[in-house]
């Protein structure tokens, strides 16, 4: 019997708001696809050398056409704002485009620089920084999705194993699964590019911490397969699938997966721990 059946569901809005996202993010990478972005020479072998710094985009191996990105956010505000009209976030943020904050320029920049005037602007207008920059980084996601597609086996069998964040994006993990066919070999998974990529068995992946002491992790009596795996040398928590267990995931879409395990996430606030970002 699947226990899992009877787990909490995500609030309807939040769950139809991701469909929606999901969708048109996946359809813009589709098109991209079929246009076909011009493809950026070295890409294989910066994969075959990488280590724990640094990642594609940040390396200039991820084009992307800034007037289109700000297209992308503004659908992206759109279906937020259309998934929960009440929504502070969205409103706001439907002001600053109207004021043409978010035009060409404001992407046409080093993904450090993007980073850096979204932080900048939603302290300043006292927006939540985080949701703010998520936003932002779905408005690019196409792009590194692009890129992540055409090179998805090279990056899940990245030569190291020790590397903390997403090799296309330099975000991360959302989430990590134990493999059913390798011992339950551990990898990270970034929802945002659609990849996942190997990580050592023992560790936090977000402060390096591999004392077996301080690391742990939560198991659900009525809940099979998924665990939340936590630190308390940073007190970060990191949501997991063993697919070693007898039942079938949430969803097999990892956006949607991330979506529907929304009930780990309060557990391990309720339990102190903040998620790896």
């Amino acid at each position: 019997m699947n226990k899992n059946k009877n787990i909490p569901k995500p609030p309807e809005e939040m769950v139809a708001y991701y469909k929606n996202l999901d969708e048109f993010v996946s359809n813009q990478t589709k098109n991209l696809k079929l246009v076909t972005i011009n493809k950026v020479e070295g890409i294989e072998e910066f994969l075959k050398k990488i280590g724990k710094e640094s990642s594609l985009l940040e390396e200039g191996y991820v084009p992307m056409d800034s007037e289109q990105v700000a297209k992308n956010f503004n659908k992206l505000v759109e279906l937020l704002e259309a998934s929960t009209p009440e929504n502070q976030l969205a409103n706001s943020i439907k002001k600053l485009i109207d004021e043409d904050v978010f035009n060409q320029k404001f992407w046409d920049k080093p993904i450090e620089e993007v980073e850096e005037s979204v932080i900048k602007l939603a302290e300043e207008k006292e927006l939540d920084v985080h949701s703010l920059l998520r936003l932002s980084y779905w408005a690019m996601s196409p792009y590194w999705r692009a890129v992540a597609s055409d090179n998805k086996e090279k990056i899940t069998d990245l030569p190291v194993n020790s590397r903390p964040t997403c090799p296309v994006c330099g975000q991360f993990a959302d989430f990590a699964v134990l493999d059913e066919d390798k011992h339950g070999k551990r990898y990270l998974i970034c929802i945002q590019c659609d990849v996942k990529w190997p990580y050592k068995r023992m560790g936090c992946s977000y402060c390096g911490n591999d004392d077996y002491d301080k690391l742990g992790y939560i198991v659900l009596e009525d809940v099979e397969g998924y665990k939340i795996y936590h630190c308390e040398e940073c007190k970060t928590y990191l949501k997991t699938f063993d697919q070693r267990a007898d039942v079938p995931r949430l969803s097999n879409n990892q956006l949607m997966e991330n979506v529907e395990t929304l009930f780990l996430d309060l557990l391990a606030a309720e339990k102190g721990y903040s998620p790896m970002k």
